[in-house]
């Protein structure tokens, strides 16, 4: 019997999750462990031992580690219900500041105690959400392939982040949103004035090219149909917008087109006309409209008062759904056929209209 053998010993009882303990002395003179289901399969073992053999150890299956399932989730799960450029965009960037927030750690080692301190000292409560959100999923779905016995972020209590009314600049604002631009007239205050000008999302307008502005009936117009975000790293012009309805013709006034032509002068067709970041453009609005004493000023605030606008001036529902690229508006064809462009052209002049208003004082187009 192996229990008679010098330095081997088989216990008596099984452990609490079934199985025989048997132990020897190796050749160092340590004492190790050895399992099995019963005690004549831990005896077969310390037979091959006390024979010389040495015993063969399973490897354990590496973990991941937070970034890796971080990727691997998002190329796996998101990417594939994530369609337009927009959205994987800003789940990148999401990512990118869970990595900036939390060390590379096993995904076992990371629990809910530092998930909850580290997103409360995260001060915008709508990215604190957002970054909660993708770590949740990510965790929920190791769970559910058994990489995770369970999910941390279930004993995580985040407040949740509500949706002020963006609501669109009033008169008096966009008065003194336009001096403050024609005062200013620094590098981002023309991309500003297009921005109100077209209702166009940042994203848009950043991927624009000379080539997007093409003749539309008996003046121009600008063709929506790219964007540019962030994606895998790095900054890219991606084709396609925001929705399918987001591809799109908006017509521009002669003005705007002859600002635009001089504004890319020294610009090659297929290169940006307006050269920065989505950042810098943010920060650029804070501060136009801090100067113009404006407290609820953002991006986004130019396409509700675009629409407002036009609205205010008689445009249906329908072409101003059309003109921002909403989802679902009956005229949303990325195909924009003879009888869409006619029904458009009937409001032509209340856009140039309405555009024109807003460069009715010589603005200075150098960048």
């Amino acid at each position: 019997m192996l229990l008679k053998i010098k330095g081997m010993s088989i216990d008596s009882k099984p452990r609490k999750d079934g199985r025989y303990q048997g132990r020897y002395t190796d050749a160092n003179g340590k004492q190790k462990s050895i399992y099995g289901k019963s005690r004549e399969e831990v005896e077969a073992k310390l037979t091959k031992i006390a024979n010389g053999e040495t015993p063969k150890n399973k490897a354990k299956p590496e973990k991941s580690t937070l970034y890796a399932w971080l990727d691997e989730h998002y190329r796996l799960f998101r990417v594939p219900v994530l369609k337009s450029p927009a959205s994987q965009s800003q789940v990148c960037s999401i990512i990118k500041q869970v990595k900036k927030l939390f060390p590379d750690k096993p995904l076992d080692k990371l629990d809910a105690i530092t998930i909850q301190t580290t997103l409360m000292n995260v001060e915008a409560t709508a990215q604190r959400c957002k970054l909660f959100s993708e770590l949740n999923a990510a965790f929920d779905k190791a769970v559910k392939l058994r990489k995770l016995k369970f999910n941390p972020c279930e004993a995580v209590i985040i407040p949740s982040h509500e949706n002020g009314h963006r609501a669109a600049l009033t008169l008096d604002e966009q008065t003194r949103f336009l001096k403050t631009v024609r005062t200013d007239n620094g590098k981002y205050s023309f991309l500003m004035l297009f921005l109100l000008a077209t209702g166009t999302r940042i994203e848009e307008a950043l991927a624009l090219t000379k080539d997007k502005f093409i003749p539309f009936g008996d003046g121009y117009a600008v063709r929506i149909n790219a964007a540019f975000i962030y994606l895998g790293g790095k900054n890219i012009i991606k084709q396609g917008s925001k929705t399918q309805s987001g591809t799109r013709v908006i017509p521009v006034s002669e003005k705007l087109y002859n600002l635009v032509m001089r504004y890319a002068e020294n610009t090659k067709n297929n290169e940006r006309i307006f050269n920065c970041s989505y950042k810098s453009a943010y920060s650029a609005i804070k501060k136009i409209c801090a100067d113009a004493g404006i407290t609820t000023g953002a991006l986004h605030t130019l396409r509700h008062t675009y629409s407002t606008r036009l609205e205010e001036m008689g445009l249906p529902e329908i072409i101003r759904g059309y003109l921002l690229g909403h989802k679902g508006q009956n005229i949303t064809n990325a195909t924009y056929t003879d009888v869409q462009a006619e029904y458009l052209s009937r409001y032509i002049p209340t856009i140039t209209e309405y555009i024109d208003a807003l460069f009715d004082t010589k603005f200075d187009t150098k960048k």
